[in-house]
């Protein structure tokens, strides 16, 4: 029942902050205490941002807590930018997690998209090229970047023969 496991989750929360407050340089409670502040709220929240950023500091390497403070920047923020940088932290931590890929390849597509609507498109031809740099099979990525490196090119060429002819 819903009451259970809010008392549950309120006992949890209850042992992590006494296990923060005995080891108050261990990472993990700051973590553990942002998923359940996450599962309270049923979405990424500013409280559980601070967990996490918490957490990294005590402990820069600890992979899952980079993955949701990325995907707090994607859902909350909206910023693309940091959302790709938190998964590219814990990929480089550690290059085989399967959810820190996942989370970057869909952070890599929607950057390229935003940068493509603000015509920004070396950066664009440079996320969706880590994108097929993760997953080489992603066919419509693959169609798309080789269309606009080809559009690119070309009116890099006009660009540099123009200013040429002055």
């Amino acid at each position: 029942s819903v009451n259970v496991e809010l008392k549950r989750d309120d006992e949890a929360w209850d042992w992590f902050e006494i296990a923060r407050d005995l080891n108050p340089h261990d990472g993990e409670a700051y973590y553990r205490m942002a998923l359940l502040a996450s599962r309270k709220s049923l979405q990424p929240s500013t409280i559980e941002k601070t967990l996490l950023q918490k957490c990294l500091e005590l402990d820069p390497k600890h992979v899952d807590a980079h993955t949701n403070l990325g995907v707090y920047y994607g859902e909350v923020e909206q910023n693309t930018k940091q959302e790709v940088a938190c998964y590219e932290r814990a990929l480089d931590i550690e290059p085989t997690n399967a959810d820190a890929e996942q989370n970057a390849k869909a952070a890599y597509y929607q950057l390229g998209v935003a940068m493509y609507k603000t015509q920004h498109f070396e950066e664009c031809l440079e996320a969706w090229k880590r994108l097929l740099e993760l997953d080489p099979h992603e066919e419509k990525v693959k169609q798309m970047y080789h269309a606009l490196n080809d559009k690119w090119k070309e009116r890099k060429r006009q660009m540099e023969g123009g200013s040429g002819n002055s």
